[in-house]
């Protein structure tokens, strides 16, 4: 299938530059990509929160804030700085697990 897709100029310029800078061989394997991306995100959330997204997520997102303000209220709190470092190894984490 060959389709013209127009991507505004913003858009343009980004995938004109990543295959200037050899980044990609052309802009389909730039759209390739980004599909690949697309994808791969939406089945992570498949995992995550099963293939009803809408009411799954909104159901577990209640519960976790619901459970967040249940510790707050039982005093099972941390310093923010502990939070933030915990956020940024969980996230490295993610990452290297994507990576490899």
């Amino acid at each position: 299938m060959t389709d013209h897709v127009q991507l505004g100029d913003d858009h343009e310029r980004f995938v004109a530059a990543a295959v200037a800078e050899g980044q990609f061989e052309s802009r389909d394997a730039v759209l390739r990509e980004g599909v690949r991306l697309v994808r791969q995100r939406q089945a992570r959330l498949e995992q995550i929160v099963g293939s009803d997204h809408d009411n799954a997520l909104v159901a577990r997102l209640r519960a976790g804030v619901a459970r967040g303000i249940a510790d707050a209220d039982a005093g099972r709190t941390i310093q923010a700085e502990e939070g933030f470092a915990r956020l940024r190894r969980y996230l490295k984490d993610l990452d290297a697990d994507e990576t490899s």
